[in-house]
């Protein structure tokens, strides 16, 4: 707010609020999914829906991230959940099986290539109003095979006290029969894992034209995982998956 106008407004979205979606998912459109995954992604649609009517009238700009994991030069975060859940139970070698093609990508950003990125854009361009921008790997997303078989190498590397066994890859179907059939402690496993298996299992691309352009100049680009996965497992194992935060920082 300057002088009393409202110059501009950040509404944060998140890339999968189109659901179950499939392939290349754009920025400038705002399609209707058949279904959605969970509640989170359900109430980001119909927020953004909202939002949208009212892009007419305010100077608002829409940013979509992805999957959000720690800090890319020091791994820190205070929020060890999605992503983290299952590659804590990789570190465990309590996770045996995924439901998935080991070469379904999943998009998975730093928390500070998106704040930095929001800022860019929201505070330097003053033409971001009236646009959507995702926030995502896009091209430069990985496996989830990769990502599997990182974390298993990283841990039985960096922590003697742990046993990483491989992970095999099951087709989705035999999963879901499976899941029916077995009971006790892997009953709760597969149970958990119905909440990863739409995005583990999901065939779309982020597309990050608008998000590229608008950065293009200051230098800033989104890192590859791979570059700084090895920076975030490490802060898990120091701040013992964050119970240990203070002393991990």
């Amino acid at each position: 707010i300057l002088s009393g106008q409202l110059v501009q407004v950040a509404y944060i979205s998140t890339a999968f609020a189109g659901g179950d979606r499939s392939g290349i998912v754009g920025e400038n459109e705002f399609p209707k999914p058949r279904r959605f995954a969970n509640t989170y992604e359900q109430t980001k649609w119909e927020a953004e829906k909202y939002v949208r009517t009212m892009m007419a009238r305010l100077p608002i700009a829409i940013f979509r991230p992805s999957i959000v994991v720690g800090d890319s030069k020091t791994g820190r975060t205070l929020a060890f959940n999605v992503m983290y859940t299952p590659l804590h139970y990789i570190y465990r070698g309590t996770l045996s099986v995924l439901p998935c093609h080991p070469e379904n990508t999943l998009d998975v950003v730093p928390l500070d290539y998106v704040a930095d990125s929001i800022c860019r854009i929201f505070l330097g361009r003053p033409d971001a109003t009236g646009h959507t921008y995702n926030i995502v790997a896009g091209d430069k997303a990985e496996s989830v095979e990769f990502i599997v078989e990182y974390a298993m190498r990283f841990f039985n590397s960096n922590d003697k006290h742990q046993t990483v066994n491989r992970i095999r890859f099951i087709a989705p179907l035999i999963y879901r029969t499976l899941h029916h059939l077995v009971r006790g402690k892997m009953r709760r496993m597969a149970d958990i894992f119905c909440i990863y298996e739409p995005y583990i299992c999901a065939s779309r691309k982020f597309d990050d034209v608008n998000t590229r352009c608008a950065l293009r100049g200051s230098g800033l680009t989104v890192p590859k995982l791979k570059s700084y996965f090895g920076i975030i497992l490490n802060y898990c194992i120091k701040s013992n998956w964050g119970k240990k935060v203070k002393q991990a920082g």
